[in-house]
Formats: structure tokens, C-alpha cells, sequence
């Protein structure tokens, strides 16, 4: 997810910085399960269920006076730094069930 460049505006009403931030989520996952009947009446169900989550964010600094100058329309990267914690969450769960 990519956010518009914005204006960073201090207590007195002055625009001190010019920034843009992007964030990314990557998420996937799966089940499996293994279902068996017996006799008709009873069922048993084993399964199997992961997924994973990555999450990364930054925000990119322009050269306020250039973005000034053009009403924010045209932009010089000066540096980027990051915006929010990173992280990585991996889950994995066995589950057994039995219908009667």
C-alpha cells in the first residue's frame, strides 16, 4: 500500500517536511485434512493448518523546497528510514476431530 507524498506541519502552521510512506503485508496459508469413514456412523478427521504473515514498512523524505516549489507534484528522494516495527508470524496447528 503506497500513500500519497504529504506535508509534515509543525505546532506554529510551518510545513517542515515533505514524506510518502509505503507498507506491504504478505500473507499466506493452507489447511490439509485427512477424513476417514468407518462403519457409516463414525467419521475421523485429522488436520493440518499453517500460514504465515510478513509485514514491512518505510517512508521516503523529499527535498522540501523542490516539492514546495511545485505543490508537491514534483519530488527529490533525500533519504529513506523506516516507518513502523517489522515482522514475521509463522502458526502451525495439528487438529483431530471425530463425528459420531
Amino acid at each position: 500500500m503506497r500513500f500519497y507524498p504529504f506535508p509534515t506541519v509543525n505546532a506554529n502552521k510551518q510545513v517542515t517536511a515533505f514524506s510518502s510512506s509505503q507498507q506491504d503485508t504478505d500473507q499466506y496459508g493452507m489447511k490439509l485434512t485427512l477424513n476417514s469413514k468407518t462403519d457409516g456412523r463414525l467419521a475421523n478427521h485429522l488436520g493440518l493448518d499453517a500460514d504465515h504473515e510478513r509485514f514491512t514498512s518505510n517512508q521516503m523524505f523529499f527535498d522540501l523546497a523542490q516539492a514546495s516549489a511545485s505543490g508537491g507534484l514534483n519530488n527529490k528522494k533525500i533519504y529513506t528510514t523506516g516507518r513502523y516495527p517489522s515482522y514475521d508470524i509463522t502458526n502451525l496447528a495439528a487438529f483431530p476431530a471425530i463425528r459420531l
